[in-house]
């Protein structure tokens, strides 16, 4: 059995992926319904991007679920991973149609944890009206426990690296930089390799979560 701390080092594995961001709130925290002050994004991308880091991804999230809340139903648990035409909203409204065809996860990040916002240089960005709803960007991302009236994985923002494209959409600790996209960014011949992020995607079993059959009651499911 982990320790506390084991778990939350566990946690603490870093994704990185590619898509498009919504709602950014990434320049200045805003606060969230319980007067929170927070930095957030809405994290998107196509079922035809990032196949294989999906599979990695869904394998992390069932054996964190067995980590922290081994004993409760899959339903009732608080996954962040979001799938269109499964995933229903608990106020009963549509997903917006921008999210057809998407996986997606709503991130956040405290007032006192400012995420880097950076361009495909890795150099800073200024112009808050370049991160916008709808543009493509890579988000390096780690999970945390939400232990309260609901129990399940919460998720940081931890950086986000401008990409060219993306159609407009109305509507919405200090991360070494060269770190989390440094790999990305020889991937994608931008730069030199870095270190790789900690926690690398690639130790993960391919799996996908929850088990076949499992009912979702709004709890987001993939």
């Amino acid at each position: 059995m982990r320790t506390t701390e084991q778990v939350k080092e566990f946690l603490r594995t870093n994704f990185t992926f590619e898509g498009r961001i919504f709602y950014p709130q990434l320049f200045e925290p805003k606060a969230n319904r319980n007067g929170r002050m927070q930095y957030s994004v809405l994290f998107a991308w196509n079922f035809q991007q990032n196949q294989q880091k999906i599979q990695q991804l869904g394998a992390f999230l069932a054996e964190a679920k067995q980590m922290t809340f081994p004993t409760i139903p899959d339903a009732f648990f608080v996954n962040p991973l979001k799938k269109w035409g499964v995933y229903q909203r608990q106020d009963g409204k549509p997903n917006h149609q921008f999210l057809e065809n998407c996986y997606w996860i709503n991130m956040q990040s405290g007032e006192q944890f400012p995420p880097p916002v950076v361009d495909g240089n890795r150099n800073p960005v200024m112009d808050a009206s370049q991160v916008y709803s709808g543009r493509n960007a890579a988000v390096n991302f780690n999970f945390y426990a939400i232990d309260g009236e609901k129990k399940g994985l919460g998720t940081n923002v931890n950086a986000v690296m401008l990409l060219e494209g993306g159609d407009q959409v109305s509507g919405g600790g200090a991360v070494d930089v060269n770190s989390v996209f440094g790999d990305f960014a020889a991937d994608m011949n931008m730069g030199q390799q870095n270190v790789a992020p900690q926690g690398g995607q690639d130790q993960q079993q391919n799996a996908v979560w929850p088990p076949q059959g499992a009912q979702n009651n709004g709890g987001g499911f993939i």
